[in-house]
Order: structure tokens, then sequence, then C-alpha cells
């Protein structure tokens, strides 16, 4: 069974298409207020599948919680000093893979195998 962690935006939707997945559990962590969301994404909330959180501080799982963390634009309003914090974090919940999407122009594609960061696709400051 894999356990898939999203965080970013329109989590609801990342986590809703992970669950179709089969031997797919997933969550999410919404880093934004949940202003005009629809029923799907109520009831993941009231199921607690998805939460609201500021990534700025712990997250509220154990260490290698997820097979599987995917971050998705929610790192990009953070400030270097929470950056710093907030990367490790998102490794400490992580078992096997953090995959990290950031940046209109910025794209970069990590993964964080048994303690080590390693860069697997060089950053793309601009596509066209």
């Amino acid at each position: 069974m894999r356990k898939v962690l999203h965080v970013g935006p329109d989590t609801c939707l990342a986590v809703s298409s992970l669950l179709k997945e089969e031997d797919t559990e997933a969550w999410g962590v919404e880093p934004y207020d949940l202003d005009d969301v629809s029923a799907n994404c109520k009831s993941l909330v009231r199921k607690g599948l998805v939460r609201v959180a500021d990534i700025k501080f712990p997250l509220p799982y154990r260490a290698k919680s997820f097979s599987l963390v995917v971050v998705s634009d929610a790192l990009d309003y953070l400030s270097p000093k929470y950056l710093n914090k907030t990367l490790p974090e998102l490794a400490r919940v992580s078992a096997d893979g953090l995959v990290i999407f950031s940046g209109i122009w910025l794209c970069c594609l990590f993964l964080f195998y048994v303690g080590s960061l390693h860069c697997m696709n060089s950053c793309i400051s601009n596509p066209s």
C-alpha cells in the first residue's frame, strides 16, 4: 500500500485523484484557506484526509508516515528562514520520496533517499 501526502493549493483535487489509484491511500495539506470549496472537498476535510495548515510550522504527522510527499506551488512564498525549516520537515514525514514542483518558471524535481537530497533534474529558469 502506497501512502501519499500532497501539499499545496488544490490539494482536494489531488487527493481525490490519488484515491482513485489502486493500492494508494492519500492525504493532503492545504496551505491556504479553503474558500468556496466543493462538497467533495468538504467531505475530504470532514474525513480528516485534507487539512488546512500553515506549512511554516511542524506537520502533524509522525516521521516516515508517507511513502511519497508531493509539494506543488506551496514553497514559493516562504522566506529563506522558513524554507530552511519546512524542507527538512517535509523530508521527515517521507519514507521514500519527496517531489517538489515550485514556481512559474522554475521546476525542480528532488528525491529524498535515506537522509540525503539529490537534485534529479537541473532547475529551469525559462523553458521558452
